[in-house]
């Protein structure tokens, strides 16, 4: 039985310990856009251990008039590769940055949500760890003008049907005035 004890203690404090050594961030949780307009946000991720881990993102959720895109879904970090430095624990360490895209397929004015989550595997063999993070990440996008629609991300005036009937009529009139 104490051995036992001992084996699960042991699994325990490893799996503790891979899994101390993951860290996350963003550069920024909120972005503003205009209707029609793109964003992005800039998630990071590093570890403090010499081998090779694998990160998968997943889209855990995104209304139904966004569409979010990764640069990529899975990769691997590590201590000694990544595309960015971050301070931690008083000093300098790589982590890797990565892309997510936010379109906007019906744009429509208010405050929105989109929560991704990232899963970190460490651990070879039998003793393996998965931790889950989970960012949230706001989309603030803001109305146009009053009296200003967006056809095709160009701005025009919002006209009545009748108006366009009553300068058609005038156009006329005026033609009909010169020609006599």
């Amino acid at each position: 039985m104490a051995k036992l004890l001992s084996l699960f203690f042991i699994i325990l404090v490893a799996g503790v310990a891979l899994a101390s050594n993951f860290g996350s961030s963003t550069k920024g949780d909120t972005i503003t856009l205009k209707e029609n307009q793109s964003g992005s946000f800039d998630l990071l991720f590093w570890t403090t251990e010499n081998i090779t881990h694998n990160v998968i993102l997943n889209k855990s959720y995104v209304p139904d008039n966004f569409e979010v895109l990764f640069e990529k879904n899975e990769f691997n970090i590590s201590s000694t590769k990544g595309n960015e430095m971050v301070y931690k624990s008083g000093g300098y360490i790589k982590a890797t940055s990565i892309k997510v895209f936010v379109n906007q397929i019906y744009p429509k004015p208010g405050n929105y949500s989109i929560l991704i989550s990232s899963i970190y595997s460490s651990g070879e063999g039998d003793i393996t760890t998965k931790q889950e993070r989970t960012f949230n990440l706001a989309v603030n996008v803001e109305g146009v003008a009053k009296n200003e629609t967006i056809i095709n991300g160009k701005g025009n005036a919002d006209l009545n049907p009748l108006a366009y009937v009553a300068i058609l009529i005038i156009i006329i009139f005026i033609l009909f005035v010169v020609i006599k």
